[in-house]
């Protein structure tokens, strides 16, 4: 008995001893985004406060003097990270000028999907239970957004850009129609062009015949793999714009081919950037 005892506690004495970890960290620092910083718009509107994602461009802390023009981004909540990893890329390559992005969103996390069709949305209709919201909004961005960006930042006042997808496509279009010398450049990726009845359609013919000139650049895409009444509509929207006699407005309508509504926003916001900003870039002295 004693003979077992002992060489038990030899046994166990000879075992390897397993290797301790060491300790992780009480907490990961988070990845964030180089030049970047976040704004509450303490105004409430549509009954929602609002949250600015705003990147500066990488000569802003060097060349104080210099100003950039600002592409104000719909959906900031989902597409602000996509645009600007994508502006990192267009500059390396030279295919746009440094510029400021401002990234609009909530500061409330939530429905999104409900939150964004009441201020996107031009009029109301009763496919959805709230919508119509676009009108206050867009005077938010016009009287609220666009002057603290150009108060508080570097902005050039002569040079904005709009850019947003599906709801926000078609309130980049109603912008556009509404306001037309509040952006220089829009971009509407897969407009929600059909809603309200073909609402913007009749709106956009309604400015042409009153005169208005359309004095900017618009780049408007559809997804190739999409609901085939979709792109139909946004097909129809391109064909009425084609239509018409719009001398100043520099246009283009690109297809993402294989692309449905969502995977077909970085190429057509990469396509985009390069084509609103393009007018900026040919400027004698610009970036410089």
């Amino acid at each position: 008995m004693r003979f077992g005892l002992t060489l038990a506690l030899v046994t166990l004495a000879a075992a390897p001893v397993a290797a301790q970890a060491p300790p992780l960290p009480a907490a990961h620092p988070p990845f964030t985004l180089e030049r970047t910083e976040q704004l509450p718009l303490d105004v409430p509107v549509n009954n929602e406060h609002y949250l600015l994602s705003i990147a500066l461009p990488p000569s802003y802390e060097k060349e104080k003097a210099r100003r950039y023009p600002v592409v104000y981004l719909l959906d900031g909540y989902w597409d602000f990270p996509a645009l600007y990893h994508m502006q990192g890329g267009l500059l390396f390559d030279k295919a746009v000028p440094e510029h400021i992005l401002v990234g609009i969103g909530y500061q409330a996390k939530g429905d999104y999907d409900r939150m964004r069709a009441w201020d996107l949305s031009p009029v109301a209709d009763r496919q959805l239970e709230k919508s119509g919201g676009a009108p206050a909004f867009l005077k938010l961005i016009e009287t609220r957004i666009v002057p603290l960006v150009e108060r508080d930042y570097r902005a050039d006042p002569s040079y904005r850009v709009l850019a947003g997808s599906s709801f926000g496509g078609l309130m980049t279009l109603f912008a556009m129609v509404e306001r037309p010398r509040l952006f220089q450049a829009y971009i509407a990726s897969s407009p929600a062009v059909a809603f309200g009845d073909d609402w913007i359609f009749k709106r956009e013919a309604a400015v042409v015949r009153e005169g208005t000139p359309l004095d900017a650049s618009l780049f408007m895409t559809a997804g190739g793999a999409e609901w085939p009444e979709f792109v139909a509509s946004i097909r129809r929207f391109d064909a009425q714009l084609r239509g018409q006699s719009l001398p100043k407005l520099r246009y283009a309508f690109h297809v993402v081919e294989g692309e449905a509504h969502a995977g077909s926003k970085p190429e057509a916001f990469n396509r985009g950037l390069r084509f609103a900003l393009r007018p900026y870039m040919d400027r004698p002295g610009a970036g410089k």
